[in-house]
Parts: C-alpha cells; sequence; structure tokens
C-alpha cells in the first residue's frame, strides 16, 4: 500500500513531463501562490500598520478587496466561458496580477491601494479559475484528471512558502521592498 501513493506521484510527474502545454500551466500555476499573493497576503498586516496607518477595521477593508477581486475575476471567467485563447488569456491576467503587484508595492495612501488591490486579485482569481479549467481540458482521463487536480493543490500549497519569504525579507528591508 505504501508504494501505490509513490506509484501514482511519478506516474503523474512522468506524463506531465510529455505534455508541454500541462507542464507550462502547471508552472504558471507556481508563480502567484508563491511569489504574489504570499507576499501581498503575508505582509498586510505590516503594509496596514507600517505604510497606510490604518487599525484592524483597515487590514479588514484590505483583505475584503483582495476577495472581492479574486471572486470578480473568477466569475468574469465562469461568465465568458470557453476561449480558443487559453494560453493568452493566462499570460494576460498573470500579468495583471504582476503589475498590481509592483504597483501595490509603492501605494502610500489606502484610497488608492484598494483598486489596485481589486484589479490585482481579479487577475489573479481569473487566473486560476483559467488554469484550472485549463488542466481538466488538457487531461484525457478521469483517472489522471484526479491526479493532476492533487499537483494542482500542491502548487497552491506554496503559499506558505511564500509567505514565510517574505517574512524573511520584510524586516531585512521594508514591506514595500520586500
Amino acid at each position: 500500500p505504501q508504494a501505490e501513493p509513490v506509484g501514482s506521484l511519478l506516474a503523474s510527474i512522468k506524463y506531465i513531463a510529455n505534455e508541454p502545454k500541462l507542464l507550462g500551466v502547471l508552472l504558471l500555476l507556481s508563480i502567484p501562490p508563491f511569489l504574489l499573493a504570499s507576499f501581498i497576503q503575508g505582509l498586510m498586516p505590516s503594509f496596514a500598520s507600517e505604510v497606510f496607518k490604518v487599525n484592524a477595521w483597515g487590514l479588514g477593508l484590505i483583505i475584503s478587496s483582495l476577495g472581492l477581486g479574486g471572486t470578480f475575476g473568477s466569475l468574469l471567467i465562469a461568465t465568458v466561458g470557453d476561449t480558443r485563447h487559453k494560453g493568452k488569456v493566462l499570460f494576460i491576467t498573470l500579468s495583471i496580477g504582476i503589475v498590481g503587484s509592483a504597483i501595490f508595492s509603492q501605494s502610500t495612501t489606502l484610497i488608492l491601494a484598494i483598486p489596485v488591490l481589486i484589479i490585482m486579485f481579479a487577475g489573479i482569481g481569473a487566473f486560476f479559475a483559467l488554469a484550472t479549467a485549463t488542466v481538466q481540458i488538457l487531461v484525457p482521463t478521469a483517472e489522471i484528471r484526479g491526479r493532476m487536480t492533487a499537483l494542482m493543490l500542491m502548487v497552491i500549497c506554496l503559499w506558505p512558502v511564500g509567505a514565510t519569504l517574505a517574512g524573511f525579507l520584510a524586516p531585512m528591508f521594508n514591506p514595500s521592498t520586500a
């Protein structure tokens, strides 16, 4: 029984290695949890207190704006439906998240940061929704589809690793530079 999960994992990795589109989507999926969202959410208390000078209510408003953006982006992808240009849309939505993160890091007022966060997380939410759907479309069988879903969740679990890295870098620099 112990060898079965390891064998399944190795079979999944072998399958991904032979499917360049699938490998590309999974690699792209690692960017937001490790380098974008984890830094933004991990450092948000520092931004709230040190940069925006707001209390717990302000932090709640900031976190709510992330949820609003993510929900909007996911719903946007759900309403658009299937697109032939999934790769381009994945890059565009991921780029919205990356550019939004750069703009947010330089924000000095909460009133300007909130719309940036909403747009940024709309891009990230749309990216995750489309990437997940794309993986499901690219995989031909239910058995492999389940394994790919598990691997996607493993990739998304990089979130705490990225937040730990953000927490390590923040005292060395400041929240904006980290």
